[in-house]
Protein backbone atom coordinates (compact mmCIF):
# COMPACT_ATOMS: atom_id res chain seq x y z
CA UNK A 1 0.00 0.00 0.00
CA UNK A 2 1.54 3.57 -0.86
CA UNK A 3 1.33 5.99 1.85
CA UNK A 4 0.70 9.16 0.70
CA UNK A 5 -2.62 10.02 2.20
CA UNK A 6 -3.32 9.48 6.01
CA UNK A 7 -4.97 6.59 6.25
CA UNK A 8 -7.18 5.42 9.70
CA UNK A 9 -8.34 1.93 9.45
CA UNK A 10 -10.24 0.13 11.48
CA UNK A 11 -12.09 -3.25 12.34
CA UNK A 12 -46.10 4.00 -8.87
CA UNK A 13 -43.67 5.91 -10.99
CA UNK A 14 -42.32 4.54 -14.69
CA UNK A 15 -38.92 5.00 -15.85
CA UNK A 16 -38.90 8.59 -17.60
CA UNK A 17 -40.78 10.09 -14.03
CA UNK A 18 -37.82 8.16 -11.95
CA UNK A 19 -35.28 10.05 -13.94
CA UNK A 20 -36.67 13.84 -14.02
CA UNK A 21 -37.36 13.23 -10.56
CA UNK A 22 -33.69 12.81 -10.26
CA UNK A 23 -32.59 15.11 -12.55
CA UNK A 24 -34.80 18.38 -11.24
CA UNK A 25 -33.67 17.07 -7.72
CA UNK A 26 -29.77 16.51 -8.67
CA UNK A 27 -29.09 19.65 -10.97
CA UNK A 28 -29.86 23.30 -11.35
CA UNK A 29 -29.86 24.19 -14.99
CA UNK A 30 -26.81 25.86 -16.68
CA UNK A 31 -28.21 28.59 -19.21
CA UNK A 32 -25.51 30.92 -20.56
CA UNK A 33 -23.23 29.89 -17.98
CA UNK A 34 -25.07 32.15 -14.95
CA UNK A 35 -25.55 28.98 -12.95
CA UNK A 36 -23.64 26.20 -11.96
CA UNK A 37 -25.27 25.62 -8.55
CA UNK A 38 -25.24 21.51 -7.79
CA UNK A 39 -27.76 19.61 -5.59
CA UNK A 40 -25.79 16.71 -4.10
CA UNK A 41 -28.51 13.77 -3.40
CA UNK A 42 -25.69 11.49 -2.56
CA UNK A 43 -22.15 12.24 -0.67
CA UNK A 44 -19.30 10.32 0.57
CA UNK A 45 -17.19 11.19 3.53
CA UNK A 46 -13.86 9.93 4.33
CA UNK A 47 -15.13 7.09 5.99
CA UNK A 48 -19.11 7.65 5.75
CA UNK A 49 -21.37 8.03 3.28
CA UNK A 50 -24.79 10.18 3.22
CA UNK A 51 -27.74 10.78 0.96
CA UNK A 52 -30.73 13.01 0.41
CA UNK A 53 -34.04 11.71 0.17
CA UNK A 54 -36.83 13.17 -2.24
CA UNK A 55 -38.89 13.65 1.46
CA UNK A 56 -35.91 16.07 1.93
CA UNK A 57 -35.05 13.52 5.08
CA UNK A 58 -30.82 12.68 5.20
CA UNK A 59 -29.84 9.69 6.07
CA UNK A 60 -26.34 8.47 6.78
CA UNK A 61 -24.05 5.06 7.37
CA UNK A 62 -20.55 4.17 8.18
CA UNK A 63 -17.95 5.85 10.25
CA UNK A 64 -19.80 7.33 13.05
CA UNK A 65 -16.55 7.57 15.15
CA UNK A 66 -17.49 11.67 15.85
CA UNK A 67 -21.22 11.79 15.42
CA UNK A 68 -21.04 12.53 11.80
CA UNK A 69 -24.21 10.11 11.13
CA UNK A 70 -26.18 12.22 12.93
CA UNK A 71 -28.45 10.16 15.15
CA UNK A 72 -27.39 11.33 18.60
CA UNK A 73 -25.20 8.11 18.53
CA UNK A 74 -21.51 7.55 17.85
CA UNK A 75 -21.87 3.92 16.60
CA UNK A 76 -21.41 2.92 13.44
CA UNK A 77 -23.45 1.91 10.82
CA UNK A 78 -23.59 -0.64 7.78
CA UNK A 79 -26.76 0.31 6.92
CA UNK A 80 -28.74 3.57 6.24
CA UNK A 81 -29.92 5.56 9.44
CA UNK A 82 -32.08 9.05 9.95
CA UNK A 83 -29.99 11.95 10.57
CA UNK A 84 -32.31 13.86 13.29
CA UNK A 85 -33.83 16.90 13.08
CA UNK A 86 -33.17 17.58 9.56
CA UNK A 87 -36.53 17.68 7.34
CA UNK A 88 -36.25 20.56 4.83
CA UNK A 89 -32.57 19.72 3.27
CA UNK A 90 -32.23 20.31 -0.26
CA UNK A 91 -28.60 19.61 -0.30
CA UNK A 92 -25.74 17.86 1.40
CA UNK A 93 -21.73 17.23 1.86
CA UNK A 94 -19.12 15.19 3.31
CA UNK A 95 -15.66 15.94 5.39
CA UNK A 96 -13.73 13.64 6.00
CA UNK A 97 -15.25 13.29 9.57
CA UNK A 98 -18.32 15.72 9.34
CA UNK A 99 -21.28 16.04 7.91
CA UNK A 100 -23.36 19.45 5.86
CA UNK A 101 -26.74 20.14 5.00
CA UNK A 102 -28.32 22.73 3.54
CA UNK A 103 -31.84 23.66 4.38
CA UNK A 104 -34.76 25.26 1.76
CA UNK A 105 -34.30 28.65 3.96
CA UNK A 106 -30.99 28.76 3.49
CA UNK A 107 -29.46 27.91 6.62
CA UNK A 108 -26.69 25.30 7.05
CA UNK A 109 -26.47 22.81 9.33
CA UNK A 110 -23.89 20.42 10.38
CA UNK A 111 -22.67 17.22 13.20
CA UNK A 112 -19.44 15.79 13.65
CA UNK A 113 -15.90 16.37 14.57
CA UNK A 114 -15.65 19.80 15.44
CA UNK A 115 -11.41 19.85 16.54
CA UNK A 116 -10.72 22.79 14.59
CA UNK A 117 -14.47 24.53 14.12
CA UNK A 118 -15.59 22.54 11.35
CA UNK A 119 -19.06 23.00 12.38
CA UNK A 120 -19.20 26.59 12.51
CA UNK A 121 -21.35 26.54 15.31
CA UNK A 122 -18.41 28.99 17.50
CA UNK A 123 -17.00 25.76 19.28
CA UNK A 124 -14.79 23.51 19.07
CA UNK A 125 -17.49 20.79 20.32
CA UNK A 126 -17.84 17.37 18.49
CA UNK A 127 -21.84 16.83 17.83
CA UNK A 128 -23.86 13.66 17.05
CA UNK A 129 -26.88 15.75 16.45
CA UNK A 130 -26.87 19.07 13.44
CA UNK A 131 -26.10 22.80 14.92
CA UNK A 132 -27.17 25.74 13.11
CA UNK A 133 -23.89 27.75 11.69
CA UNK A 134 -23.56 30.64 13.66
CA UNK A 135 -23.82 33.69 11.54
CA UNK A 136 -24.66 32.56 7.76
CA UNK A 137 -28.02 32.48 5.51
CA UNK A 138 -29.30 32.73 2.17
CA UNK A 139 -26.50 30.19 1.37
CA UNK A 140 -27.38 27.93 -2.21
CA UNK A 141 -24.30 25.35 -1.95
CA UNK A 142 -21.80 23.84 0.57
CA UNK A 143 -18.57 21.74 0.05
CA UNK A 144 -16.35 20.16 2.95
CA UNK A 145 -12.92 19.83 2.91
CA UNK A 146 -10.65 17.57 5.67
CA UNK A 147 -11.46 20.00 8.79
CA UNK A 148 -12.99 23.07 6.85
CA UNK A 149 -16.42 23.81 5.42
CA UNK A 150 -17.24 26.40 2.51
CA UNK A 151 -20.53 27.55 1.33
CA UNK A 152 -21.73 29.81 -1.46
CA UNK A 153 -23.99 32.71 -0.99
CA UNK A 154 -27.13 33.93 -3.24
CA UNK A 155 -24.89 36.86 -3.77
CA UNK A 156 -21.90 35.16 -5.28
CA UNK A 157 -19.76 35.55 -2.56
CA UNK A 158 -18.07 32.51 -0.60
CA UNK A 159 -17.83 31.75 3.46
CA UNK A 160 -15.64 29.49 5.13
CA UNK A 161 -14.79 28.40 8.75
CA UNK A 162 -12.75 25.43 10.32
CA UNK A 163 -8.63 24.60 9.59
CA UNK A 164 -6.92 26.99 7.90
CA UNK A 165 -3.24 25.57 8.39
CA UNK A 166 -2.25 26.16 4.79
CA UNK A 167 -4.87 29.25 4.06
CA UNK A 168 -8.09 26.83 2.94
CA UNK A 169 -10.44 29.08 4.33
CA UNK A 170 -8.69 32.31 1.96
CA UNK A 171 -9.32 34.86 4.12
CA UNK A 172 -5.45 36.08 3.87
CA UNK A 173 -4.85 34.45 6.97
CA UNK A 174 -3.81 30.95 8.57
CA UNK A 175 -6.10 31.78 11.73
CA UNK A 176 -8.76 29.04 12.26
CA UNK A 177 -12.13 30.07 12.40
CA UNK A 178 -14.99 28.69 14.83
CA UNK A 179 -17.30 31.05 12.13
CA UNK A 180 -18.24 31.74 9.11
CA UNK A 181 -15.44 34.29 7.16
CA UNK A 182 -15.52 35.84 3.89
CA UNK A 183 -13.08 34.55 1.05
CA UNK A 184 -11.33 37.44 -0.28
CA UNK A 185 -8.63 38.45 -3.17
CA UNK A 186 -5.61 39.24 -2.92
CA UNK A 187 -5.54 43.06 -2.87
CA UNK A 188 -8.40 42.51 0.05
CA UNK A 189 -11.51 42.60 -2.70
CA UNK A 190 -14.36 40.31 -2.26
CA UNK A 191 -14.04 37.10 -4.17
CA UNK A 192 -17.53 37.86 -6.24
CA UNK A 193 -19.42 35.97 -8.81
CA UNK A 194 -19.09 32.64 -7.96
CA UNK A 195 -21.12 30.06 -9.07
CA UNK A 196 -20.00 26.48 -7.76
CA UNK A 197 -17.72 25.40 -5.29
CA UNK A 198 -15.55 22.58 -4.45
CA UNK A 199 -12.99 21.48 -1.59
CA UNK A 200 -10.06 19.19 -1.74
CA UNK A 201 -8.19 17.90 1.33
CA UNK A 202 -6.67 21.07 2.29
CA UNK A 203 -7.22 23.22 -0.50
CA UNK A 204 -10.73 25.15 -1.98
CA UNK A 205 -12.31 25.53 -5.40
CA UNK A 206 -14.58 27.93 -6.87
CA UNK A 207 -15.93 28.51 -10.19
CA UNK A 208 -17.26 31.97 -11.79
CA UNK A 209 -19.53 33.09 -13.92
CA UNK A 210 -17.23 34.08 -16.58
CA UNK A 211 -16.12 30.28 -16.78
CA UNK A 212 -12.98 30.68 -14.56
CA UNK A 213 -11.79 28.66 -12.01
CA UNK A 214 -9.70 29.85 -8.48
CA UNK A 215 -8.14 27.78 -6.25
CA UNK A 216 -6.55 28.82 -2.59
CA UNK A 217 -5.08 26.49 0.23
CA UNK A 218 -2.23 23.60 0.29
CA UNK A 219 -0.67 23.25 -2.75
CA UNK A 220 2.15 20.63 -2.15
CA UNK A 221 1.66 18.65 -5.39
CA UNK A 222 0.41 21.51 -7.72
CA UNK A 223 -3.34 21.07 -6.51
CA UNK A 224 -4.24 24.64 -6.78
CA UNK A 225 -3.11 25.12 -10.77
CA UNK A 226 -1.79 27.76 -10.65
CA UNK A 227 1.98 26.52 -11.88
CA UNK A 228 3.90 26.68 -8.68
CA UNK A 229 3.89 24.21 -5.87
CA UNK A 230 2.98 27.52 -3.39
CA UNK A 231 0.66 27.69 -0.53
CA UNK A 232 -1.73 30.81 -1.26
CA UNK A 233 -4.19 31.95 1.78
CA UNK A 234 -6.25 33.93 -0.75
CA UNK A 235 -7.71 33.01 -4.13
CA UNK A 236 -5.04 32.11 -7.07
CA UNK A 237 -7.01 31.13 -11.11
CA UNK A 238 -5.77 28.21 -12.63
CA UNK A 239 -3.69 28.13 -15.47
CA UNK A 240 -4.41 25.85 -18.91
CA UNK A 241 -7.95 26.35 -18.85
CA UNK A 242 -9.37 28.19 -21.79
CA UNK A 243 -12.34 29.59 -21.75
CA UNK A 244 -14.24 30.95 -24.92
CA UNK A 245 -17.14 33.11 -23.35
CA UNK A 246 -18.52 34.48 -26.95
CA UNK A 247 -19.51 31.14 -28.25
CA UNK A 248 -19.61 28.95 -24.57
CA UNK A 249 -18.31 25.87 -26.46
CA UNK A 250 -15.54 24.91 -23.91
CA UNK A 251 -15.84 27.04 -21.08
CA UNK A 252 -15.88 24.83 -17.62
CA UNK A 253 -19.05 24.21 -16.20
CA UNK A 254 -18.21 22.06 -12.97
CA UNK A 255 -15.79 21.35 -10.88
CA UNK A 256 -14.40 18.65 -7.97
CA UNK A 257 -11.76 18.66 -5.55
CA UNK A 258 -10.22 15.38 -4.54
CA UNK A 259 -7.82 15.02 -1.49
CA UNK A 260 -4.71 16.67 -3.57
CA UNK A 261 -6.10 16.96 -7.04
CA UNK A 262 -8.26 19.10 -8.48
CA UNK A 263 -10.99 18.61 -11.68
CA UNK A 264 -13.02 20.97 -14.12
CA UNK A 265 -15.36 20.14 -16.36
CA UNK A 266 -15.83 21.40 -19.78
CA UNK A 267 -19.25 22.02 -21.21
CA UNK A 268 -17.70 20.11 -24.50
CA UNK A 269 -17.57 17.27 -22.44
CA UNK A 270 -14.28 16.91 -22.00
CA UNK A 271 -12.35 16.70 -18.53
CA UNK A 272 -8.91 18.90 -17.05
CA UNK A 273 -7.13 17.64 -13.61
CA UNK A 274 -4.18 19.27 -12.07
CA UNK A 275 -2.23 17.64 -8.85
CA UNK A 276 -0.85 14.55 -7.14
CA UNK A 277 -0.89 12.11 -9.54
CA UNK A 278 0.65 8.88 -7.91
CA UNK A 279 -1.86 6.54 -8.76
CA UNK A 280 -2.99 8.17 -12.12
CA UNK A 281 -5.99 10.29 -10.84
CA UNK A 282 -5.69 12.91 -13.06
CA UNK A 283 -6.44 10.06 -16.21
CA UNK A 284 -4.05 11.61 -18.47
CA UNK A 285 -1.61 8.44 -18.42
CA UNK A 286 1.00 9.06 -16.75
CA UNK A 287 1.65 8.87 -12.62
CA UNK A 288 3.59 12.66 -13.35
CA UNK A 289 2.21 15.43 -10.89
CA UNK A 290 1.21 18.68 -12.52
CA UNK A 291 0.32 21.84 -11.56
CA UNK A 292 -1.40 23.02 -14.02
CA UNK A 293 -4.75 21.80 -15.80
CA UNK A 294 -3.95 18.57 -17.97
CA UNK A 295 -6.68 17.03 -20.07
CA UNK A 296 -7.98 13.47 -19.02
CA UNK A 297 -7.38 11.11 -21.86
CA UNK A 298 -8.42 7.39 -22.95
CA UNK A 299 -5.65 5.23 -24.59
CA UNK A 300 -5.46 2.24 -26.93
CA UNK A 301 -6.46 1.35 -30.69
CA UNK A 302 -8.71 3.49 -33.17
CA UNK A 303 -11.12 0.38 -32.69
CA UNK A 304 -10.64 0.19 -28.92
CA UNK A 305 -11.42 4.30 -28.69
CA UNK A 306 -14.47 4.10 -30.96
CA UNK A 307 -15.85 1.08 -28.81
CA UNK A 308 -14.94 2.55 -25.76
CA UNK A 309 -17.10 5.15 -26.35
CA UNK A 310 -19.68 3.82 -28.53
CA UNK A 311 -20.38 0.80 -25.88
CA UNK A 312 -23.29 0.90 -23.73
CA UNK A 313 -21.70 -0.03 -19.80
CA UNK A 314 -24.02 -2.84 -19.27
CA UNK A 315 -22.47 -4.81 -22.29
CA UNK A 316 -18.87 -3.58 -21.72
CA UNK A 317 -16.40 -5.70 -19.71
CA UNK A 318 -14.10 -2.95 -18.11
CA UNK A 319 -10.12 -3.45 -18.70
CA UNK A 320 -8.64 -6.51 -16.89
CA UNK A 321 -5.36 -5.68 -14.93
CA UNK A 322 -3.02 -6.75 -17.88
CA UNK A 323 -4.96 -4.21 -20.03
CA UNK A 324 -3.56 -1.15 -17.56
CA UNK A 325 -0.37 -2.26 -18.02
CA UNK A 326 -0.19 -1.84 -21.98
CA UNK A 327 1.13 1.20 -23.39
CA UNK A 328 -1.86 3.05 -25.39
CA UNK A 329 -1.13 3.04 -28.95
CA UNK A 330 -2.67 6.19 -29.26
CA UNK A 331 -4.60 9.02 -27.40
CA UNK A 332 -8.01 10.41 -27.30
CA UNK A 333 -9.68 12.66 -25.91
CA UNK A 334 -12.00 11.71 -22.70
CA UNK A 335 -15.43 13.38 -23.88
CA UNK A 336 -19.29 13.16 -23.62
CA UNK A 337 -18.33 13.61 -19.92
CA UNK A 338 -21.53 14.93 -17.74
CA UNK A 339 -21.05 15.06 -14.27
CA UNK A 340 -17.91 14.61 -12.10
CA UNK A 341 -15.83 13.55 -8.88
CA UNK A 342 -13.22 12.94 -6.99
CA UNK A 343 -12.00 10.49 -4.15
CA UNK A 344 -9.36 10.18 -1.77
CA UNK A 345 -6.61 8.93 -4.90
CA UNK A 346 -9.63 8.16 -7.20
CA UNK A 347 -11.64 10.38 -9.80
CA UNK A 348 -15.20 9.51 -11.33
CA UNK A 349 -16.61 10.32 -14.48
CA UNK A 350 -20.37 9.72 -15.39
CA UNK A 351 -20.79 9.74 -19.34
CA UNK A 352 -24.30 11.00 -21.20
CA UNK A 353 -25.43 7.42 -21.83
CA UNK A 354 -25.20 6.89 -17.94
CA UNK A 355 -22.17 5.12 -17.64
CA UNK A 356 -19.52 5.63 -14.99
CA UNK A 357 -15.85 5.64 -15.36
CA UNK A 358 -13.18 5.65 -12.68
CA UNK A 359 -8.97 6.30 -12.73
CA UNK A 360 -6.49 6.29 -10.10
CA UNK A 361 -6.06 4.48 -6.88
CA UNK A 362 -7.61 0.95 -6.38
CA UNK A 363 -6.57 -0.04 -3.83
CA UNK A 364 -9.26 -0.95 -1.83
CA UNK A 365 -11.63 -1.79 -5.36
CA UNK A 366 -12.70 2.08 -5.79
CA UNK A 367 -12.03 2.03 -9.06
CA UNK A 368 -15.18 -0.93 -9.45
CA UNK A 369 -14.13 -2.65 -12.26
CA UNK A 370 -13.43 -6.17 -10.37
CA UNK A 371 -9.52 -5.72 -9.77
CA UNK A 372 -7.45 -3.60 -6.98
CA UNK A 373 -5.07 -2.13 -9.94
CA UNK A 374 -4.28 1.71 -9.84
CA UNK A 375 -4.95 2.78 -13.54
CA UNK A 376 -3.84 6.07 -15.08
CA UNK A 377 -6.60 6.22 -17.57
CA UNK A 378 -10.06 6.07 -17.50
CA UNK A 379 -11.71 2.11 -16.61
CA UNK A 380 -15.19 1.15 -16.92
CA UNK A 381 -17.17 0.35 -13.85
CA UNK A 382 -18.16 -3.33 -14.15
CA UNK A 383 -21.79 -4.92 -13.50
CA UNK A 384 -23.29 -1.39 -13.30
CA UNK A 385 -26.11 -1.58 -14.98
CA UNK A 386 -29.26 0.64 -15.32
CA UNK A 387 -29.18 4.42 -15.94
CA UNK A 388 -27.04 6.50 -13.80
CA UNK A 389 -27.82 10.09 -12.45
CA UNK A 390 -25.16 10.95 -10.17
CA UNK A 391 -21.84 9.73 -8.47
CA UNK A 392 -19.46 10.80 -5.58
CA UNK A 393 -16.08 9.90 -4.49
CA UNK A 394 -15.58 9.22 -0.47
CA UNK A 395 -11.44 8.66 0.73
CA UNK A 396 -11.47 4.49 -0.82
CA UNK A 397 -14.68 3.88 -1.79
CA UNK A 398 -17.58 5.29 -4.52
CA UNK A 399 -20.81 5.74 -4.70
CA UNK A 400 -23.56 6.32 -7.62
CA UNK A 401 -27.21 6.91 -7.99
CA UNK A 402 -29.14 4.91 -10.23
CA UNK A 403 -32.64 6.69 -11.86
CA UNK A 404 -34.57 3.68 -9.92
CA UNK A 405 -33.94 5.74 -6.14
CA UNK A 406 -31.26 3.17 -5.70
CA UNK A 407 -27.90 3.42 -4.34
CA UNK A 408 -24.71 1.20 -5.40
CA UNK A 409 -21.34 0.94 -3.94
CA UNK A 410 -18.39 -0.04 -3.88
CA UNK A 411 -14.71 -0.26 -2.15
CA UNK A 412 -12.87 -0.26 1.20
CA UNK A 413 -16.10 -1.07 3.84
CA UNK A 414 -14.01 -0.71 7.09
CA UNK A 415 -16.86 0.99 8.60
CA UNK A 416 -19.89 0.04 6.62
CA UNK A 417 -19.40 2.78 4.39
CA UNK A 418 -21.00 0.77 1.42
CA UNK A 419 -24.10 0.55 3.69
CA UNK A 420 -25.02 -3.01 2.00
CA UNK A 421 -25.22 -4.66 5.55
CA UNK A 422 -21.33 -6.01 5.58
CA UNK A 423 -17.78 -4.52 6.02
CA UNK A 424 -16.69 -6.82 3.24
CA UNK A 425 -14.35 -5.06 0.66
CA UNK A 426 -16.24 -5.12 -3.04
CA UNK A 427 -14.42 -4.48 -6.31
CA UNK A 428 -17.59 -4.66 -8.17
CA UNK A 429 -20.84 -2.57 -7.47
CA UNK A 430 -23.30 -3.46 -4.38
CA UNK A 431 -26.55 -1.98 -3.70
CA UNK A 432 -26.89 0.04 -0.24
CA UNK A 433 -29.74 -1.78 1.60
CA UNK A 434 -33.23 -0.26 3.00
CA UNK A 435 -33.10 3.12 1.57
CA UNK A 436 -34.44 4.44 -2.43
CA UNK A 437 -34.20 8.27 -2.63
CA UNK A 438 -37.48 8.55 -4.98
CA UNK A 439 -39.72 6.35 -2.85
CA UNK A 440 -42.66 8.39 -1.89
CA UNK A 441 -44.05 5.30 0.37
CA UNK A 442 -43.21 4.36 3.45
CA UNK A 443 -41.66 1.48 4.96
CA UNK A 444 -41.00 -0.42 8.61
CA UNK A 445 -37.97 -2.67 8.78
CA UNK A 446 -35.60 -3.89 11.85
CA UNK A 447 -34.48 -7.20 13.69
CA UNK A 448 -36.37 -9.51 16.15
CA UNK A 449 -34.22 -10.14 18.85
CA UNK A 450 -34.52 -12.74 21.84
CA UNK A 451 -34.27 -10.10 25.33
CA UNK A 452 -32.90 -12.59 27.41
CA UNK A 453 -30.13 -13.93 25.46
CA UNK A 454 -29.71 -11.20 22.56
CA UNK A 455 -29.51 -13.40 19.87
CA UNK A 456 -31.54 -12.86 16.17
CA UNK A 457 -35.01 -14.65 16.34
CA UNK A 458 -35.57 -16.79 13.02
CA UNK A 459 -38.91 -17.67 11.68
CA UNK A 460 -41.22 -14.70 13.88
CA UNK A 461 -44.37 -14.08 11.88
CA UNK A 462 -45.00 -10.46 12.26
CA UNK A 463 -48.43 -9.09 11.20
CA UNK A 464 -48.78 -5.68 11.21
CA UNK A 465 -52.22 -3.57 11.06
CA UNK A 466 -52.58 0.49 10.54
CA UNK A 467 -55.31 2.78 12.59
CA UNK A 468 -56.62 3.70 9.04
CA UNK A 469 -55.43 0.81 7.11
CA UNK A 470 -57.21 -1.75 8.32
CA UNK A 471 -55.85 -4.96 6.50
CA UNK A 472 -52.96 -6.78 7.70
CA UNK A 473 -49.76 -7.29 6.00
CA UNK A 474 -47.48 -10.71 7.62
CA UNK A 475 -44.17 -11.04 6.90
CA UNK A 476 -41.47 -13.14 8.80
CA UNK A 477 -38.29 -12.51 10.05
CA UNK A 478 -35.32 -13.97 8.07
CA UNK A 479 -32.06 -16.44 9.36
CA UNK A 480 -30.62 -12.88 10.33
CA UNK A 481 -33.69 -12.07 12.43
CA UNK A 482 -34.32 -9.21 9.67
CA UNK A 483 -37.86 -8.21 8.81
CA UNK A 484 -39.10 -5.06 6.43
CA UNK A 485 -42.47 -3.75 5.88
CA UNK A 486 -42.69 -1.73 2.39
CA UNK A 487 -44.92 0.57 0.33
CA UNK A 488 -46.79 1.79 3.99
CA UNK A 489 -49.24 4.71 3.63
CA UNK A 490 -49.26 7.94 6.33
CA UNK A 491 -50.00 6.03 9.38
CA UNK A 492 -50.07 4.60 12.91
CA UNK A 493 -49.00 1.15 13.14
CA UNK A 494 -49.03 -1.36 15.61
CA UNK A 495 -46.79 -4.89 14.87
CA UNK A 496 -47.55 -8.23 16.36
CA UNK A 497 -45.10 -10.57 16.70
CA UNK A 498 -45.60 -14.77 17.00
CA UNK A 499 -42.93 -17.49 17.91
CA UNK A 500 -43.89 -20.77 18.86
CA UNK A 501 -41.94 -20.65 22.33
CA UNK A 502 -41.51 -16.86 22.89
CA UNK A 503 -43.58 -13.82 24.35
CA UNK A 504 -43.90 -10.59 23.78
CA UNK A 505 -41.49 -8.28 25.50
CA UNK A 506 -41.90 -4.94 23.78
CA UNK A 507 -44.12 -3.61 21.18
CA UNK A 508 -44.86 0.49 20.77
CA UNK A 509 -47.45 1.85 17.76
CA UNK A 510 -45.05 3.62 15.03
CA UNK A 511 -46.43 6.65 13.02
CA UNK A 512 -45.14 6.98 9.84
CA UNK A 513 -44.94 10.62 7.79
CA UNK A 514 -45.33 10.07 3.82
CA UNK A 515 -41.72 8.19 2.45
CA UNK A 516 -40.42 8.04 5.86
CA UNK A 517 -38.49 4.59 6.72
CA UNK A 518 -38.60 3.91 10.44
CA UNK A 519 -36.37 1.18 11.77
CA UNK A 520 -37.40 -0.63 14.91
CA UNK A 521 -36.11 -3.43 17.46
CA UNK A 522 -38.92 -5.94 18.32
CA UNK A 523 -37.68 -8.49 21.97
CA UNK A 524 -39.57 -11.32 22.64
CA UNK A 525 -39.14 -13.52 25.57
CA UNK A 526 -38.76 -17.23 26.05
CA UNK A 527 -41.32 -19.07 27.86
CA UNK A 528 -40.97 -21.13 30.98
CA UNK A 529 -41.41 -24.67 30.43
CA UNK A 530 -42.21 -26.87 33.28
CA UNK A 531 -38.72 -27.91 33.88
CA UNK A 532 -38.36 -23.95 34.58
CA UNK A 533 -35.67 -23.65 31.86
CA UNK A 534 -35.89 -21.16 28.40
CA UNK A 535 -36.95 -22.27 24.87
CA UNK A 536 -34.59 -20.72 22.70
CA UNK A 537 -33.90 -21.22 19.22
CA UNK A 538 -32.35 -18.73 18.01
CA UNK A 539 -29.74 -17.59 15.89
CA UNK A 540 -26.58 -16.06 17.02
CA UNK A 541 -24.71 -13.34 15.15
CA UNK A 542 -21.82 -12.80 14.57
CA UNK A 543 -19.60 -10.72 16.50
Amino acid sequence: MKNIFFYFPRKKLNAFSHIAILLLLSVTLIVNNTSASITHQISAGGLHTVALKIGKTVWAWGNNTYGQLGNGTNNDSNTPIQVSGISDAVDIASGYWHTVALESDGTVWTWGNNTYGQLGDGTNTDRNTPVQVDGISNVIAIACGYWHTIVLKSDGTVWAWGNNFYGQLGDGSNANSVTPVQVKNNDGSILSDVIAIACGYWHSIALKQDGSVWTWGNNIYGQLGDATNVDKTTPVEVNGLSNDVDVNVDMVKSIAGGHWHSLALKSDGTVWAWGNNTYGQLGDGSNTDSNTAVEVKFGGTTEEIDNFFTTSQASTKAPTESDHATPPKQESSLRNIITIASGGGHTVFMRSDGAVLTCGSNYGGQLGDGTDADSNIPVLVDNLSGVITSVAGGLWHTVVLRSDGMIWTWGINYNGQLGDGTYDQRSIPVQVKYINLIQTTSSIYGHVIDAVGGNYLTEVSLTLRGKKSKIPKITSSDEEGFFQFENLESDTYIIKPKKEGYKVYNIKPVTLKTGEAEEIEIKMKPKKNKSNSFTNTAYSPSP
